[in-house]
């Protein structure tokens, strides 16, 4: 991490009704954590957006409700730099969750999901350097 680099995250989440999150989830974890071992991302994460509480009885047929939260950091010199990068990786993971679960997703429906990335439900947050550090729990670079 350069002295004037930020810390970018971008989220979105993403509704599909009748599928399997926890299936998606592990899908476009295993993306990011490719992508989080080549430096590329500082970190991601994708999920159901409701999880349910720890003290819930073990449902077989529970399949994460109807919305997949998305989020990807990224370290980058500039905002723009940092976003391009999350959109891309966000992009891509949703082009590999086709591949990786052809029974559940069709071409048609990752296309849509696909450009539905960084429309209106995307937010886009950054920290400086010094924030960055402060949020790891480290007061020094």
């Amino acid at each position: 991490m350069g002295p004037d680099d930020i810390l970018v995250i971008a989220a979105q989440e993403f509704t599909l009704r009748g599928k399997d999150l926890y299936q998606a989830s592990y899908a476009l974890m295993s993306y990011f954590s490719g992508h989080c071992r080549r430096g590329t991302i500082a970190d991601g994460y994708a999920g159901p957006a409701q999880l349910p509480p720890a003290d819930a009885p073990y449902d077989p047929g529970d399949t994460g409700g109807n919305i997949l939260a998305v989020r990807v950091e990224v370290i980058a010199d500039t905002l723009d730099r940092g976003t391009t990068t999350a959109i891309e990786v966000m992009h891509r993971g949703f082009d590999t969750l086709g591949r990786a679960l052809p029974d559940q997703y069709t071409a048609d429906e990752i296309q849509l999901l696909t450009i539905a990335i960084g429309g209106d439900a995307l937010t886009v947050s950054h920290l400086d350097r010094d924030t960055a550090y402060r949020r790891a729990g480290s007061t020094e670079p």
